[in-house]
C-alpha cells in the first residue's frame, strides 16, 4: 500500500549469492525491512535457499563459466538489467513511488533516503508524473 506522503520505497539488490553475499544478507534484510517492500534478485543457476524475498532471473550467456572465480567480476549490470526488466514488468511498480537499488555491501538507510527524496522534490522543477533518477553514489 502506498504511503500518503508519496515516499513509498521499494528496495532491491542483485546478488550472485556468493558465500560472502550470503553472510551479508542478515544485516541487509534488517535495512531493507525499513523499506515498504524489497526483493533480492539472483540468477536461475545460483545456489541458496528458495527464500520468499528472492527472485531468480535469466541472465545472458557469458564467456566465463559460472563456476569460475571471476564470473561477473565487475559486471553487475549483467544481473541488474534482467532484474530491472523483471521489476518494471511486475506489480511492484504500481505499489511504490520510489525504487532504490543498492549493492549488498553498501549501507542503506531508508529513513535518510526518504528525507533526501523529500528535500529534492521540494526544489525539483520536474512534473510529478515524470520519472526521475537520483544517483547518490556508493553510500550516503
Amino acid at each position: 500500500e502506498r504511503r500518503s506522503d508519496g515516499l513509498s520505497l521499494f528496495c532491491f539488490a542483485w546478488t550472485p549469492r556468493r558465500g560472502y553475499d550470503e553472510q551479508l544478507l542478515t544485516e541487509v534484510r534488517k535495512q531493507y525491512a525499513k523499506c515498504d517492500g524489497h526483493v533480492f534478485y539472483t540468477d536461475k543457476d545460483s545456489g541458496g535457499d528458495e527464500d520468499p524475498d528472492f527472485v531468480r532471473v535469466e541472465l545472458p550467456a557469458q564467456k566465463v563459466s559460472r563456476s569460475d572465480k571471476g564470473w561477473l567480476y565487475h559486471r553487475n549490470m549483467v544481473g541488474l538489467m534482467p532484474a530491472w526488466s523483471h521489476l518494471l514488468s511486475s506489480s511492484f511498480v504500481d505499489a511504490h513511488d520510489w525504487f532504490i537499488n543498492s549493492e549488498l555491501d553498501h549501507f542503506l538507510s531508508p529513513a535518510r533516503a526518504r528525507k533526501n527524496i523529500a528535500q529534492y522534490m521540494e526544489v525539483a522543477q520536474a512534473p510529478e508524473d515524470v520519472p526521475i533518477v537520483l544517483m547518490w553514489g556508493n553510500a550516503f
